[in-house]
């Protein structure tokens, strides 16, 4: 990206984790992204480790005088912000409006490191995703997996066709046969990946949840050569298939499959997530979690009923309010 570059990545250790959160609400009223910021507190984050980009500015699905959608302003901003932070400071870059936080950062540093040891990485090597059970953006049923980059060596990347561009001659807008050849693709990797049975069933890159090094976020970046109208889903998910199907590229890709540090909470009925194998309703049960630094010992926390697990955040995507008004008033209270 210009005039943001990788910093070397011979550097100390650095132990602290940032949340990062592109978000256009104006400035000075309330609104759900501030439930983000106090979930996190909450949670043990220390404010001044929670950086929200974009208030007051161009909001993401605001059309350009093209009638292009800018998804690129959100990559870019966030792009500026990792340039400040040390390269290895582990950052967790969010969707927005519609997450919560429930786990300390040391929490879920030990979640990411069981990942690197479930998939035999480093986050020197790689960027975690968050998972999905519902595929894929518009650009996906038209743009079959390899066409839109191609390599001259194994780190040297050329693209070769814009994520806007019309499908290529016998393909259809809408063509449920290059459709397949993604959800096939990401099915297999995850069946080829140690994880649960229910975490087959969240097979998908979600590219709202990106977790590892701020350089290493920055490096993926640079790498996929986006431009700012350009869906960034696509372009990780072909860049996740020329890594795994050829090694090609500088970032390994694990995803978060059984959701033990972003569990997608949205379903809001088979029209719009047909392959959700959650059921139609919030399906999260409250507890209480040992917390000296609370009053009383201790603080609430949602345990999610599909996969038996207290995940370090929720996403509730989808518009699905219902279920986020009610994980939120059970973690803020009058807070929220």
């Amino acid at each position: 990206l210009p005039g943001e570059k990788p910093r070397n990545q011979s550097v100390a250790p650095d132990f602290g984790v940032t949340i990062v959160i592109y978000e256009s609400a104006d400035r000075g009223k309330k609104h759900p992204v501030d439930n983000v910021i106090n979930s996190a507190v909450l949670a043990g984050f220390r404010a001044d480790d929670i950086a929200i980009l974009g208030r007051g500015h161009q909001h993401l699905w605001k059309k350009s005088k093209g009638g292009e959608i800018p998804y690129g302003i959100k990559l870019r901003a966030i792009n500026g912000f990792l340039a400040t932070l040390p390269y290895n400071r582990l950052t967790l870059i969010l969707d927005g409006r519609d997450m919560l936080v429930q786990r300390t950062p040391d929490e879920i540093k030990k979640e990411v490191q069981k990942l690197m040891q479930r998939d035999g990485t480093h986050l020197k090597d790689c960027i975690i995703f968050s998972s999905e059970s519902a595929c894929c953006v518009a650009p996906m049923w038209r743009h079959s997996p390899g066409t839109l980059m191609s390599f001259a060596g194994k780190n040297d990347m050329y693209r070769t066709r814009h994520t806007l561009d019309p499908p290529p001659p016998g393909i259809r807008t809408w063509d449920k046969k290059v459709l397949k050849q993604w959800t096939d693709f990401f099915s297999e990797a995850a069946a080829n990946t140690n994880v649960t049975k229910v975490g087959r069933t969240f097979p998908y890159l979600n590219a709202g949840q990106v977790i590892g090094w701020a350089g290493q976020i920055m490096k993926l970046l640079e790498f996929v050569k986006y431009e700012v109208t350009e869906d960034d889903q696509v372009l990780f998910s072909e860049a996740m298939w020329h890594n795994v199907k050829y090694g090609n590229g500088p970032i390994k890709f694990v995803l978060d499959y059984d959701q033990a540090i972003v569990s997608g909470a949205g379903w809001r009925g088979p029209e719009l997530c047909p392959f959700s194998p959650r059921l139609q309703h919030c399906t999260f049960a409250l507890e209480s979690r040992n917390d000296s630094r609370r009053p009383g010992g201790v603080r609430p926390v949602w345990r999610d009923k599909l996969t038996g697990l207290v995940p370090a955040m929720i996403h509730t995507q989808n518009k699905f309010w219902t279920c986020y008004n009610h994980l939120t008033k059970g973690l803020l209270g009058d807070e929220a």
